[in-house]
């Protein structure tokens, strides 16, 4: 026999995503609190997406805490690292932003091209250019060359690390 409740917040997380696609994000948001309470507070997918909604809103510490609710409840999920090191970045937490990319590349056994492409971002943030050229390298290489954005910004971490005129 299935759960109701499940359903129903389930159902809830469905009409968060399509607010959320269709731009409305207050009423994302509603739908996706509306989620996690009929869970009691258990439901890790709607937690990540109210993190998303919260970030487009530029609400930044409701969506920090939102991702790292939904870690607390799925911890081997590299979207929700990625997605919280993107939004740590955006409120200067950029050690944490770091940490973040780095636990998302590991969780996906080093394969995540756009978690190394903003972990060099931020490593130039910090005046790491080494690290940041060495980040976008691994991320240019697993895009197999097609990621102008990241050879943009490999030139930018070389040239402030003196190694382009």
């Amino acid at each position: 026999m299935t759960n109701p409740t499940a359903n129903t917040a389930q159902k809830y997380l469905e009409k968060g995503l399509g607010y959320y696609n269709r731009g409305e994000l207050n009423e994302a948001v509603e739908a996706y609190h509306k989620a996690i309470e009929l869970r009691g507070g258990q439901f890790p997918k709607a937690y990540f997406n109210l993190g998303r909604a919260l970030s487009d809103l530029g609400e930044l510490d409701a969506s920090v805490q939102a991702y790292r609710s939904a870690i607390e409840q799925q911890q081997r999920n590299p979207e929700c690292y990625y997605y919280l090191g993107l939004t740590l970045a955006r409120k200067g937490m950029l050690a944490e932003a770091v940490s973040a990319y780095r636990t998302a590349i590991e969780q996906r056994d080093g394969v995540y091209a756009w978690a190394y492409h903003n972990l060099g971002l931020v490593l130039t943030r910090t005046g790491d250019f080494e690290s940041a050229v060495q980040a976008h390298k691994k991320a240019i290489d697993q895009r197999q060359g097609d990621f102008p954005k990241a050879y943009y910004h490999l030139g930018l971490a070389l040239s402030r690390k003196g190694d382009l005129p």
